[in-house]
């Protein structure tokens, strides 16, 4: 089952209805090691509502999952964790705002099925932590917990995670 991403497209901007499962992940709180059902991001700080990603994180966390899309059927579990240095924070921050967020009109082709989903927070010192949402699989989606990126790229740093012990191998 794909994630549902229920949107509204106002002033031409898509924007995520709130999620009533969000999880919420920090730096400092780490990865949760599954999903358990949670879709959607939730930002208690975030500024701006035309943004993805405020600027100048001063470091960030990528957590890695089985694809709720097309993976194993049940909650997906951690794979990997990454943290992330300032100039890569930056560089994912800025990755995530030149995602297109404005309503996207035509046909659009979609492949890459069993690639995993990115939950992401990047840290700002001052203000609370900032987390995405990436699914990799299809078009790819980006989402903030307010605005929605179909499709999405999102350009991590490589390796984006290093497994975890015991975990699956992560899917290609």
């Amino acid at each position: 089952m794909a994630l549902q991403w229920c949107k509204t497209v106002v002033n031409g901007y898509n924007w995520v209805r709130p999620s009533p499962n969000p999880v919420r992940v920090t730096v400092s709180g780490g990865c949760p090691p599954a999903l358990h059902g949670r879709r959607g991001v939730t930002n208690p700080g975030l500024g701006s509502w035309f943004e993805m990603a405020p600027d100048h994180p001063a470091g960030g966390l990528v957590c890695e999952y089985r694809s709720a899309s097309f993976g194993t059927p049940g909650s997906p579990d951690l794979l990997g964790h990454r943290t992330l240095r300032a100039a890569e924070a930056v560089q994912v921050a800025s990755s995530a705002d030149q995602a297109s967020t404005t309503r996207h009109f035509g046909a659009v082709t979609c492949t890459a099925q069993g690639a995993p989903d990115y939950l992401i927070a990047l840290r700002f010192r001052g203000r609370a932590d900032t987390d995405l949402w990436y699914e990799a699989a299809g078009c790819g989606r980006l989402t903030n917990g307010r605005l929605l990126a179909f499709p999405g790229g999102l350009t991590l740093p490589e390796p984006a995670t290093s497994p975890v012990p015991g975990s699956a191998a992560p899917l290609p």
